[in-house]
């Protein structure tokens, strides 16, 4: 009823009384979407039927965002719906939503979208609302009467085609323009699984990928969004960077389209206002003659490029220029306040503060890597794709291997070492200096993943999470093709399958040298039926994918001798955090 039912969708549990809940889960669903579209297209007969023959409060049922159908029948401006829900209802009138907005908040919105026109706002006011609540923001609705463009609404989804007179609150009309605030992880969850891309993006693009950061996910296109989340944010990073150094060169590379122009840090600031407040001429000139809209973006405090440039010491110079390109002085702040105002009160804007947050982004990765783009490059393509999605081979070829260092290719060396193949890399030899020192540190990369193959296999949790350092090494292999995975499964750590399962789904996809996933282990003991179920509820799960001999899982099903993992045969490397864990095992068992 909260909006989180798309979360249930698809689980289950050995608790039989909670699955027929669960399986009703889809029937509530259907009947919200329901609700919330009859709300918008202003149906009060279908929506006095449910809400008086079902003993269900449908009136408290919220969508994703939040909202509920009070919310949804002052956005979609249906006012004889409100009218019913608020005689009906009357306490309906201060619910918030996931951004602490009552129906009241929107209505302001509407108000000042309609030059006063509308008559909502009166009506919510006559009807008890308080007018001095505030959202997340710390705005009341009377502040977004003078500034509707500032509150960042959605777009309603409907499963049919929303009817002609519905009148939703787009926001500002150039939305590219107003960052949007700090999302929350449940806006963040609900972009994730409805595939979200174009906000997700947006997320990112504002200064908020941060966030995302700590997010997995199994849906395929929204997976690989993922994978180049960090290239995107260094991007992102180095074009700020560079901004504040004035390094045009490196700004010119980077600017290739409209969305990186007009990318944000934390604070909401774009290159073109770092570009004015650390004063780089020649970099002002490029990027608001190369992208006009620039002039218009806002900060999270509503301030344009052109609100900086009337703080500045250089005798407008800035100023008129940003004007002869497009600048509108406007366009008014959070405090109501205009560029054309700070001309004459230049001290209200605190330079010192504003230059000190936008000194240095910081970036994702290491200094000495190079500049990327956001996109995944093709060679990690391949990589990706062959090792996900296609059966690993029975055997590296050394010609390959050479070939890759040959032509510096990074990423497929690295996976010759997650593959389990790193000991045909020692002693090779290469022309780059990287791929030297690569090299020469696989002995430790290959200890690394021994490590933590041994917590895998032995079930040690917290030495499995103090292994992963890296993301990558979560689809490692040892030196027999096994992936981590498959020793949990296989021993029936369910601790650690159900951590491993919600924070890196990715080893669910690895296969072994014979082509298993670990959902053909989930036969061999009890404990692994027990995680055959956590799979089950997955997004990608299919009984039915065969390895390199055509087995499905039923096969192994009737057939679970068949499957096997070695016993652990240790190479002498330091083990000090696994010893630790042995330590504290036996210090519980002779306690207990």
């Amino acid at each position: 009823m909260n909006g989180y039912g798309w979360l249930l969708i698809d689980r289950n549990t050995r608790l039989p009384h909670v699955n027929r809940f669960l399986k009703k889960v889809p029937q509530f669903q259907e009947k919200i979407d329901t609700i919330h579209e009859q709300v918008i297209r202003g149906n009060i007969s279908c929506l006095e039927n449910i809400f008086i023959n079902d003993g269900i409060s449908w009136i408290n049922a919220r969508d994703h965002y939040g909202h509920t159908p009070t919310h949804k029948a002052v956005m979609a401006n249906q006012g004889d719906v409100l009218n019913y829900i608020i005689n009906k209802y009357p306490y309906q009138i201060e619910e918030r939503d996931n951004e602490g907005r009552t129906p009241l908040h929107y209505a302001a919105a509407l108000f000042g979208t309609t030059s006063g026109t509308n008559k909502m706002y009166h009506y919510l006011l006559s009807g008890g609302a308080d007018e001095n609540v505030v959202d997340i923001q710390g705005h009341s609705a009377y502040y977004y009467q003078d500034h509707p463009q500032d509150i960042r609404h959605r777009t309603i989804q409907s499963r049919k085609p929303q009817p002609i007179g519905t009148h939703l609150i787009k926001g500002d009309p150039d939305s590219a323009t107003s960052p949007i605030p700090p999302p929350n992880r449940a806006y963040l969850r609900s972009l994730i699984h409805s595939s979200d891309l174009e906000h997700l993006e947006k997320v990112v693009l504002d200064g908020h990928g941060y966030k995302l950061l700590h997010e997995s996910t199994c849906i395929g296109k929204v997976s690989q969004f993922m994978f180049t989340l960090p290239n995107l944010m260094d991007t992102i990073s180095i074009l700020h960077n560079a901004t504040v150094s004035g390094i045009v060169s490196v700004v010119q590379e980077l600017l290739v389209n409209e969305r990186l122009a007009l990318s944000r840090d934390i604070y909401g600031a774009t290159p073109l206002h770092k570009a004015v407040l650390f004063y780089q001429p020649k970099l002002v000139k490029l990027i608001s003659g190369k992208y006009c809209i620039t002039t218009r973006a806002k900060d999270q405090e509503g301030q344009t490029p052109l609100h900086y440039s009337a703080s500045l010491h250089d005798n407008g110079i800035f100023y008129r220029y940003l004007l002869k390109c497009g600048a509108d002085e406007n366009i008014q702040d959070k405090h109501g306040k205009t560029a054309k105002y700070y001309v004459y009160s230049p001290g209200e804007i605190n330079l010192n503060i504003l230059i000190a947050r936008c000194k240095e982004m910081p970036r994702k990765r290491e200094p000495q890597e190079r500049i990327k783009k956001y996109s995944i490059p093709p060679y990690q393509q391949q990589a990706v794709s062959s090792f996900l999605h296609s059966n690993p081979p029975k055997e590296m070829c050394s010609s390959s291997v050479q070939n890759w260092i040959k032509n510096l290719n990074f990423e497929s060396i690295e996976q010759v070492v997650l593959d389990g193949y790193g000991d045909k890399l020692i002693g090779e030899t290469a022309s780059d200096s990287k791929i030297r020192a690569f090299i020469r540190a696989i002995p430790a990369y290959m200890k690394k993943i021994e490590q933590l193959h041994e917590a895998a296999y032995y079930g040690y949790l917290n030495t499995v999470k103090s292994c992963l350092t890296r993301r990558r090494l979560a689809i490692s292999k040892d030196g027999r093709g096994y992936g981590i995975m498959h020793k949990v499964i296989f021993f029936g750590h369910l601790d650690v399958a159900h951590w491993l399962i919600e924070k890196y789904p990715e080893v669910l996809e690895v296969k072994d040298r014979e082509g298993r996933l670990p959902l053909h282990y989930t036969t061999v003991n009890d404990n692994a039926l027990k995680i055959f179920n956590l799979i089950s509820s997955t997004t990608n799960f299919n009984p039915n994918v065969q390895d390199n001999n055509m087995r499905t899982y039923m096969y192994y099903k009737r057939h679970p001798e068949e499957l096997n993992i070695p016993l652990w045969n240790p190479k002498s490397i330091p083990c000090s955090m696994i010893e630790i864990e042995i330590a504290k095992k036996e210090t519980n068992y002779q306690q207990c």
